[in-house]
């Protein structure tokens, strides 16, 4: 939000960037615009993968959050307003305009070598790629920016495979779907959890084991990991307004 209110004043953060830093930054909003402002993609395929990789639920507010900050970034283009529903006129059309110019710095630099500084693949290698095969390989309903790279930028898209082949000589294996763990997860899954103080012991007399120091360990990081867990999910409902607490001399009101 800072850097939003910093473009509404005319003030550009980015001036002292060269050309291709600045590519760089074109090229991340490129995905971003991709990602967060189209509808299509965002609601079949983003907004589904947050929701297989978070947990509960944290996978519900989260994916809405990344769009909101993503609309505020992409609003120097006038592609885009805080507050757009994501329907896209001309806008998707500005954007291809953003990403071209920002591959058309890459090319320039890459020239016709294989890799930005010769034969051998840099640092620089490696952060573009980052950043293009994001572009070239994501599965999307509107794959703009992959056909842009295939059709019009085939040498940008080269050397994409040509670093896809070098890092990963194996294929990369698919996941499964796992509902990864978390304290409200815990909770519904094991309700008993809610009552292990309520418990009654059915001798007082029955010895228990005596636990290990790494097992004493281990429930004193988890305690604290689940009580920490828990602070900051009040937090962050009180923080973002979702529940309010007012005072008064007599009362206080949770809305």
């Amino acid at each position: 939000m800072l850097i939003h209110s910093l473009f509404r004043k005319g003030l550009d953060a980015d001036e002292h960037l060269n050309s291709r830093q600045k590519a760089d930054r074109k090229v991340y909003d490129a995905l971003l615009f991709s990602w967060y402002v189209d509808s299509k993609n965002f609601t079949e395929e983003i907004r589904p993968l947050y929701a297989k990789l978070l947990a509960f639920p944290i996978r519900y507010f989260t994916p809405t959050q990344l769009r909101d900050a993503a609309k505020a970034r992409l609003e120097r283009y006038g592609v885009v307003t805080v507050g757009d529903l994501g329907v896209l006129l001309d806008k998707d059309k500005k954007m291809d305009r953003v990403a071209l110019e920002s591959y058309d710095v890459l090319l320039k630099k890459i020239g016709n070598n294989e890799y930005f500084f010769g034969d051998q693949p840099s640092t620089l290698d490696v952060i573009v790629y980052s950043h293009l095969s994001l572009h070239l390989y994501a599965k999307l309903p509107h794959p703009n920016l992959s056909i842009i790279l295939n059709n019009e930028y085939p040498r940008l898209a080269r050397f994409c495979n040509r670093m896809k082949n070098r890092l990963s000589s194996q294929p990369i294996n698919q996941l499964p779907d796992i509902d990864l763990p978390s304290v409200f997860t815990g909770l519904i899954k094991s309700p008993r959890t809610w009552f292990t103080s309520s418990e009654v012991k059915t001798s007082k007399t029955e010895e228990t084991p005596q636990k290990s120091e790494a097992q004493i360990k281990f429930e004193r990081k988890r305690n604290i990991s689940i009580f920490g867990a828990i602070v900051l999910m009040i937090v962050h409902v009180v923080w973002n307004g979702i529940i309010t607490i007012e005072w008064d001399d007599k009362r206080i009101s949770i809305l």
